[in-house]
């Protein structure tokens, strides 16, 4: 494989063009320092990609992100990334491939799951991107690009709940818990009941390592989803707000306006 190496302004990109045969392949891995555009050009999926927002502030279709979160745009969809006045800085990488979907299937990155958050990971895959492009300077190879891809979804796959011990796998498996029953209408008691704990240890733990609270992860998850869902479905709102764990559509409303700034209906017309 072939791999062209491309510098575009603060933008450092490694690129190899696709066989449609190829079982699996890394087809662009790049890193961007902070720009600033308020809004990207519509650009085409021609892969999977899965981008890692390092530092500042951004969004996708309209969705926002913040520093080490992530997003995935499925192969053959259309989006726009937008920055604010203080630039985004990122870094991504995009695979191919019959394999390509099942492996992102493993680590919790699905067409459903567009948002993630890696801040567990952040330092990692943050090193892993820096040292790629330090290392291999104008050629690369694909050992070199497969071996960075599975690094950093070793990074991103996290452990079960039973397996995570302390505080610290405490906080981690409270949030995968999160991410994995947003859309059901869970309370903090189901959360640290699953972690066989208090859920005034566990609430208290949390605020104080994260400076943040159980519900407003949880709120941040449903939000996100639901603007996912309004952007690329036709469901009603009705049905968007029990599909992430709202069982009252006017409440639902009430916390995506608070969110956004807007109503659903709005927001899925902007």
């Amino acid at each position: 494989m072939r791999y062209f190496y491309q510098k575009i302004g603060l933008m450092d990109m490694f690129t190899y063009d696709p066989k449609e045969d190829d079982m699996l392949c890394v087809v662009e891995v790049g890193y961007q320092q902070r720009i600033c555009y308020p809004q990207y050009r519509p650009l085409f999926a021609k892969a999977h990609q899965i981008h890692f927002v390092v530092e500042g502030v951004g969004g996708i279709n309209a969705v926002p992100l913040k520093q080490y979160e992530g997003f995935y745009v499925p192969q053959g969809e259309t989006y726009v990334e937008t920055s604010d006045e203080n630039g985004m800085e990122q870094c991504w990488i995009n695979i191919y491939g019959m394999y390509a979907q099942t492996l992102l299937n493993e680590v919790g990155i699905t067409a459903e799951n567009r948002i993630f958050d890696y801040h567990h990971a952040a330092s990692d895959i943050i090193a892993a991107m820096k040292a790629f492009f330090s290392a291999h300077d104008d050629a690369v190879n694909s050992f070199d690009t497969l071996s960075l891809l599975f690094r950093l979804l070793s990074y991103l796959k996290k452990p079960e709940y039973g397996q995570n011990t302390g505080i610290a796998g405490y906080i981690t498996a409270a949030e995968e818990y999160m991410r994995k029953n947003y859309s059901r209408p869970i309370t903090v008691s189901d959360i640290a009941a699953a972690l066989n704990l208090s859920p005034k240890y566990l609430s208290r733990i949390y605020s104080a390592h994260t400076n943040s609270t159980l519900i407003a992860f949880l709120t941040d998850l449903r939000m996100k989803s639901a603007a996912v869902l309004l952007r690329h479905t036709g469901e009603s709102i009705s049905q968007i707000s029990r599909e992430v764990g709202y069982k009252d559509p006017l409440y639902f409303s009430k916390a995506f306006r608070r969110c956004f700034h807007c109503s659903p209906s709005e927001y899925r017309v902007l």
